[in-house]
């Protein structure tokens, strides 16, 4: 699953707000029991903090209302196959996408968890009018029954897919230690070979 900023922040938020929540209601429970005469205990801290939290929740709804409704995010998902089900060595994976730019492409790239190296297809996934996408894949070998394999979709652009051809052109190609480290990650899932 893919964590980004956003997602933290939220989290940082939420436990700011519950604290400065916290406190406001011991500040309530401690006042009412102080002796008459005595000065109240300062909490303008902790009121502050309170009021920061607030702040801090009504920038984040913003800033999440403005991702969702006001932006076409790029949203791209791997639907078949399923996480942790068993395939074959040639496979149609397919999926669904949605806001793509023209000038990029959907990649698929299987990684092989006993090789310790990438596989990119060597055709971008073909993508319809409604967003639904199909890329033929080779899964593994045939020695590879029972293996671990990772299945990634991707967002590249053409200089990246010249990258990849041109490893394709090398005759000793036995797949990549690592990628290019502006591909987009998009979706990954674990497969299991038949």
């Amino acid at each position: 699953m893919k964590v980004d900023f956003g997602d933290i922040n939220q989290i940082i938020v939420a436990i700011i707000g519950l604290i400065g929540i916290f406190y406001s209601n011991r500040k309530q429970k401690i006042q009412k029991r102080k002796p008459i005469g005595q000065k109240p205990i300062a909490y303008k801290k902790y009121i502050i903090l309170f009021w920061i939290s607030i702040f801090l929740t009504c920038v984040n709804l913003g800033i999440f209302g403005w991702r969702v409704f006001l932006t076409n995010s790029v949203n791209i998902e791997i639907t078949y196959p399923i996480d942790g089900a068993k395939v074959s060595i040639n496979e149609i994976i397919r999926g669904r996408s949605k806001n793509v730019p023209n000038n990029m492409m959907i990649w698929i790239i299987v990684y092989s968890y006993s090789s310790e190296k990438y596989f990119p297809n060597h055709k971008p996934a073909q993508i319809d009018n409604d967003g639904n996408w199909i890329s033929p894949t080779i899964i593994g070998s045939t020695a590879d029954y029972g293996k671990k394999f990772g299945i990634s979709a991707y967002l590249i652009d053409e200089h990246i897919r010249n990258e990849f051809e041109r490893e394709f052109n090398n005759p000793v190609f036995a797949g990549l230690e690592s990628l290019p480290l502006k591909m987009q990650l998009h979706h990954r899932i674990s497969v299991y070979r038949r």
